[in-house]
């Protein structure tokens, strides 16, 4: 476990915060509101727990590897042997880290799925790339690399298409060129939450997915659905494995 003074490193960001005193019309044209950053910084310098963030983090394995021009880290927990055929990567979005997965992570595990989930450049514990041109086509092609380095040529994909969590199939070799996560011919699954902002009915998905093996509406759980509705969403994940098997 990496040894942190959480002390030292509040009083650290107590000292480098500094929130100009403006004053700013409702709704301001200029940005997140002052009063708002402060509310965030008091949070985080007096009651946000960092040791507890830390402990947590530090049960799951971490790694790095150099893919291209991107120095990536991700964790990967092995489940059973029965499963390993079926990894799951699991792709949190933008501004997000692998903390979204915190709760998810244990339950796959514990019925012995394998999960790789990596952190995108310049999020958690990947460094910002050093060049320009960092797409998603070309983060898409990373993660199918990472996968292959960890000997996975068939796997499956959880990430955010538009707003509901799309789950999907997916077999890589090393000729083909991924241009984008979300295949439209390949076994889906969608998971959709109320508490979003946009909805893809099951009518428009079927306009973008051609093989679309389970759509489900749930009655709770918003944009950060592994964390307030696990349950739910590793639900449907797992079933999914179990029909595409």
């Amino acid at each position: 476990m990496l040894e942190v003074d959480f002390n030292e490193m509040t009083d650290r960001l107590k000292k480098r915060i500094v929130i100009p005193n403006l004053v700013e019309p409702e709704n301001s044209p200029y940005g997140t509101p002052a009063t708002y950053v402060n509310l965030v910084a008091d949070h985080l310098t007096n009651s946000f727990d960092f040791s507890m963030v830390n402990n947590v983090l530090c049960q799951f394995k971490h790694f790095k590897t150099v893919i291209g021009d991107i120095n990536l880290h991700f964790i990967h927990m092995v489940g059973s042997e029965e499963k390993k055929s079926t990894p799951i990567i699991l792709l949190h979005g933008w501004p997000s880290t692998v903390w979204e997965f915190h709760k998810s992570i244990p339950m796959l595990v514990e019925q012995g799925y394998t999960v790789v989930i990596p952190s995108l450049p310049g999020l958690g514990f990947t460094e910002p790339p050093n060049v320009t041109g960092v797409s998603p086509a070309v983060m898409a092609c990373a993660y199918r690399k990472l996968m292959l380095q960890l000997g996975y040529k068939r796997f499956v994909v959880g990430d955010k298409y538009s707003k509901p969590w799309i789950y999907h199939e997916f077999y890589s070799n090393d000729t083909e060129l991924l241009s984008s996560l979300c295949i439209p011919n390949v076994p889906v699954a969608i998971s959709n939450f109320p508490n979003e902002g946009i909805h893809l009915t099951r009518f428009a998905t079927g306009a973008i997915f051609n093989n679309i093996k389970q759509y489900n509406y749930h009655t709770h759980g918003g944009h950060f659905s592994h964390i307030d509705n696990t349950k739910a969403v590793v639900g449907d994940l797992t079933s999914f494995i179990q029909k595409i098997k």
